[in-house]
């Protein structure tokens, strides 16, 4: 990936913002103090039981506001409303494709789709397992959101996979990396979408500008699914100096 970016900037001209300069990075590390507090607020939050996931949502919503209001000064308090509204816009949007995309996959459990797949899945080699659990979570991923796709599969994969005495922690990072490949993927991929709304640029454009990426995923995915070596060494050596 690394090496596309750089080849990318190379043929665009992207121009060189500046060398490294130590007094620079310290002051935008100064500046940035209280951006970086907020992931350790969240996740400390979460991890150390006092909140919920849910609210460390409204929590950080709430850090980021006082920041932006008090500390950064970046809009003033009656901006509030007028981006509120625009934020309304964007998410309306994501939850329309997400309400589909619910509505589809509770078709696909009362025809008993995702059942039928698994029960297939026992009878087929291990090797055109992994293929079919990457097609069908991309595919998944293509029309409905990556929670649903999670929540409809894991259950009835999770015995297919034990039986095939696959680690339980490169199943799920192939499961993230499917559904983040789908979501990203024609026609109805939300985060396309939700990139057209961001930065307001046509569906072509933003599709034409996610192909190399959806390419380099594709390869990281068969590389991780056959070498899976690869993706397990920094959780191995976890465990060993554990």
């Amino acid at each position: 990936m690394e090496a596309f970016l750089l080849i990318y900037s190379i043929k665009n001209k992207i121009p060189v913002t500046g060398k490294f300069n130590l007094k620079a990075f310290l002051k935008s590390l100064k500046e940035g103090f209280w951006t970086i507090i907020a992931p350790v607020l969240i996740l400390g939050g979460i991890y150390g039981g006092f909140v919920t996931p849910t609210e460390a949502a409204a929590l950080a919503v709430v850090y980021a506001l006082i920041i932006e209001v008090f500390v950064y000064r970046s809009f003033k308090l009656k901006e509030i409303f007028s981006i509120a509204i625009e934020s309304a816009k964007t998410s309306t949007m994501i939850l329309v494709l997400i309400s589909a995309g619910t509505i589809m996959s509770w078709v696909m459990t009362i025809a008993q789709i995702p059942q039928t797949v698994g029960q297939l899945l026992l009878n087929v080699p291990d090797s055109m397992v992994l293929l079919i659990i990457t097609l069908v979570f991309i595919i998944l991923g293509m029309f409905i959101d990556g929670f649903s796709a999670m929540v409809i599969m894991v259950p009835i994969l999770f015995p297919v996979i034990q039986r095939m005495g696959m680690d339980p922690a490169l199943f799920g990072l192939l499961i993230v990396l499917n559904t983040a490949i789908g979501t990203n993927t024609p026609p109805f991929g939300i985060h396309i979408f939700a990139g057209v709304s961001k930065f307001n640029v046509s569906y072509i454009t933003m599709v034409r500008a996610l192909m190399p990426f959806v390419i380099l995923s594709l390869i990281s995915l068969l590389i991780f699914t056959y070498m899976p070596g690869v993706a397990l060494w920094l959780p191995n050596l976890l465990k060993f100096f554990s």
